[in-house]
């Protein structure tokens, strides 16, 4: 990737044009990883692999097409770009195209381009300096409690990704980072009942991964589950945990899109400027924020990135994320949140949601209402427990139930239910923080909802 420059992505495209309305643009993207995986205290898992490919986007006329090859040789990419030409022609629609690509800088964001060097930092680590932290993830859980009978899921991974986008416009901006994933779930077993639950978390840099750390966060998780029972069928206080609410706002992150509202598929359609949550949550794009995986320098078109108001302090809808397409045909304000990947075609996409902080703690929470009942753990397919159509939920969960700010235990085989639109303008309480980072495009706190029903015993 860093060896193919400007003048050969020129060289294959110069005197291929039918025109000087074809427009052609090159994503390459590329990924190095390391899964090192441990069970019974031995290294189970030792694989490494790459992936190189790269992907045409071509726009002649009135039609759109796309190719992709992992052979970066001239050849191969000369044989993709005549593939997406020809797909562009038979693609070809009566509608009338108003958007291009990006020219140049002509679409900037107020210079909120950080500097993102360090994401890709060159640590010197060993590999058996790698392999002793993995192994240490599972081997530190059997040292911490005797219940643990084994650990299904150990491992440390290291991921190094490559991002270059080029177009016909003189374009040409790259990108890449690097980051450590430890996760272990260990099973545990108190006579006859078993629970398994863990911890994942997500680094910059390899230093900063406490696997013992890890592992006793996982055990105590784990442990904490045992002895739940069903909790009686009602309606209850509802404590969201950082990462389930996080979940919540990924349920609904599709109605964000300016691509929904011209398919009629976004419930917030006709609804900016109008009060769409509580006035505790506050919701913005960053693709600046650090701890999400969704942090970049520019969208997947090339324009620079920005922060974007989506729900105001007050909860109003702001406005819905774009792509150069569907600001034009919508006119709507430009956001710079084109996405796709070498293989796909241009859709929209948010970076990082992330939902601000408040000011409440879990123990505030917990002592909020006679009976509150904490989710920590959402057992079902999201795809089947949430209808995207009408924003309706209905999932099986796991957590703790309160009474006046006592633990009563465990509580689990529940299902939870409620509507994701009408869950947002009961929000009456917003944690202090996001949490550790768990890999996740979105950052929410501790949420507390004032009332959503429980089907239980």
């Amino acid at each position: 990737m860093n060896d193919f420059n400007q003048a050969i992505f020129s060289g294959i495209i110069k005197g291929s044009a039918s025109g000087s309305s074809v427009l052609t643009e090159l994503m390459i993207y590329s990924r190095e990883s390391l899964n090192l995986g441990s069970q019974k205290r031995q290294l189970s898992k030792f694989q490494s692999s790459s992936l190189t490919v790269a992907g045409f986007r071509v726009i002649d006329g009135n039609g759109e097409g796309t190719a992709y090859t992992e052979n970066l040789s001239k050849e191969g990419l000369a044989r993709a770009f005549e593939d997406a030409k020809s797909n562009a022609r038979d693609l070809k629609t009566s509608e009338h195209r108003t958007h291009g690509m990006l020219e140049g800088e002509t679409i900037r964001h107020s210079g909120l381009v950080d500097s993102f060097a360090d994401l890709s930092i060159d640590e010197d680590v060993s590999l058996e300096a790698k392999k002793s932290k993995a192994l240490e993830l599972e081997g530190n859980c059997y040292e911490l409690d005797s219940r643990v009978s084994s650990v299904p899921y150990a491992s440390l991974d290291e991921e190094f990704s490559q991002l270059r986008l080029l177009n016909s416009h003189g374009v040409d901006k790259s990108f890449r980072a690097k980051r450590w994933i430890g996760y272990v779930y260990p099973l545990v077993v108190s006579g006859e009942q078993s629970k398994m639950s863990g911890e994942t978390r997500v680094f910059r840099k390899f230093a900063d991964l406490d696997v013992r750390l890890l592992s006793q966060l996982a055990v105590e998780k784990a442990v904490s589950r045992l002895g739940a029972v069903r909790p009686k069928t009602g309606r209850y206080r509802i404590f969201l945990e950082h990462q389930i609410a996080g979940t919540f706002v990924d349920m609904f992150s599709e109605y964000l899109s300016a691509k929904a509202v011209f398919n009629k598929t976004s419930l917030f359609s006709g609804k900016v400027g109008k009060k769409v949550a509580s006035d505790l949550f506050e919701l913005v794009d960053d693709p600046f924020n650090r701890l999400g995986s969704g942090l970049r320098p520019f969208d997947d078109e090339g324009v620079d990135s920005q922060v974007t108001s989506l729900i105001s302090d007050r909860g109003e809808f702001k406005g819905f994320l774009t792509n150069l397409e569907y600001s034009k045909k919508l006119g709507l304000p430009h956001t710079g949140h084109a996405a796709r990947s070498p293989t796909t075609s241009m859709g929209i996409s948010s970076s990082n949601l992330v939902v601000t902080r408040g000011r409440s703690t879990r123990s505030e929470f917990i002592n909020s209402h006679s009976q509150v009942l904490q989710i920590t753990d959402l057992k079902g397919s999201l795809h089947a427990c949430f209808n995207s159509s009408t924003g309706d939920i209905s999932i099986p969960c796991e957590g703790f139930l309160f009474d006046r700010g006592e633990c009563v235990g465990a509580v689990d085989q529940f299902v939870l239910s409620g509507n994701i639109l009408e869950l947002l303008m009961q929000v009456i309480g917003v944690g202090d923080n996001w949490g550790e980072s768990t890999g996740s495009s979105v950052l929410c706190p501790d949420l507390l909802v004032s009332e959503m029903g429980v089907a239980g015993a």
